[in-house]
């Protein structure tokens, strides 16, 4: 399984909050946990390909109905783009689902500037191999 190391930034309501994470990738499984210093682990995500999504903490009836209905194949296609073209500069990788729209850009030999955007809650980050 591969490791990616990151900052992200979330902005909502003109407040930033900001957090470190930890992509865990495979074939068939994505792990996303988010940190915050001295709390530890504040969110842990585990994309499995063929069983669906799984989240700690529990997340509210909202974010379920979106989890439901999100496009495992297109996601996994997605992170696979934008984790394994890092050795390719300046490549732009999109992936929108409903209201919520994911990009990356891959930057050769650096990090990978990522950002996602769903209503009004923008996160900005960057992500680079361990």
């Amino acid at each position: 399984m591969e490791k990616y190391n990151g900052k992200l930034t979330l902005l909502q309501n003109n407040k930033n909050f900001n957090y470190n994470f930890s992509i865990f990738h495979s074939n068939n499984i994505v792990i996303i946990q988010v940190k915050k210093p001295l709390l530890g682990n504040v969110l842990n995500v585990k994309i499995d390909k063929f069983n669906g999504i799984s989240v700690s903490p529990s997340l509210d009836s909202i974010s379920i109905d979106f989890i439901e209905n999100f496009n495992l194949d297109d996601f996994f296609l997605f992170v696979s783009n934008c984790l394994k073209a890092n050795n390719i500069d300046n490549k732009l990788t999109f992936f929108n689902q409903d209201q919520i729209g994911f990009s990356c850009n891959n930057r050769k030999g650096m990090t990978t500037l990522i950002s996602i955007k769903y209503e009004n809650i923008y996160i900005k980050g960057a992500i680079s191999a361990s």
